[in-house]
Formats: structure tokens, C-alpha cells, sequence
């Protein structure tokens, strides 16, 4: 079984591959469109050169401000997120989502880009 070492939160993976060679993970961000994590992978042919690439990218990441402005509005942001994340909840909860988005929040934020959403307007 190949050897993973753990990082900590948001530091990346770093395992052995089959052939021999190391391979480090680490997240860049989230995209935009779909919110799912982007991950990307560097590789070396020791565990200690991958850590070394890993550590200086992780730097890097860390100068650069966390989350970019989003030009999606809640309206799409709520559609992405039905469409994807409630398919493992029962249909009449889902239906239930899909009133109380269509009802509550697309008339009165829905056109609102997220970048500009804050708590007072919720």
C-alpha cells in the first residue's frame, strides 16, 4: 500500500504512486460556476523534492487572496446548488427547496451578484 503523509488543512497530500515516483495534491481554489474544489498535482522522484514543491505552493497560495469576487448572482448560485446538492435529499424535501427558493429568495435576491450579498440584506 503505497505511503501517504498528512498535511495539514488546505497543505495538499502527498502519496507514492505505483511506479515508484511521488505525487503531491493540493486544492487551488473552488470553480467558480460549480463551487467544487480545483485540484492540482506536482510530481517529484522523492517524497522530500514533492514536500519541498508542495511547501513552496502552498506559500504561494497563501499571498493571494482566498476567494475571488463572484460575478454568479444568488439566483444562479441557488440553481447550481439545487441541481447538484439536493439529489440526495427524499423528492418532497427537494420540492420543498425548490418552492422556498422560487417563492422567497429569486424575487427579492435573486438578481443580487454574491460578491455584493451581505447579512443585512438577507
Amino acid at each position: 500500500m503505497p505511503r501517504k503523509i498528512r498535511n495539514a488543512n488546505g497543505n495538499g497530500t502527498i502519496r507514492q504512486r505505483a511506479d515508484g515516483s511521488w505525487e503531491g495534491r493540493y486544492t487551488l481554489g473552488r470553480d467558480r460556476k460549480t463551487g467544487k474544489q480545483v485540484q492540482k498535482s506536482i510530481y517529484g522522484r522523492t517524497q522530500k523534492e514533492v514536500a519541498a514543491k508542495l511547501r513552496q505552493i502552498t506559500v504561494e497560495l497563501e499571498d493571494r487572496p482566498r476567494y475571488a469576487p463572484v460575478e454568479m448572482t444568488v439566483g444562479e448560485w441557488f440553481k447550481i446548488w439545487y441541481d447538484e446538492y439536493t439529489l440526495n435529499v427524499k423528492p418532497q424535501t427537494r420540492n420543498l427547496y425548490h418552492s422556498y427558493i422560487e417563492t422567497h429568495i429569486k424575487p427579492q435576491l435573486g438578481e443580487i451578484k454574491l460578491s455584493r450579498l451581505s447579512g443585512a440584506m438577507i
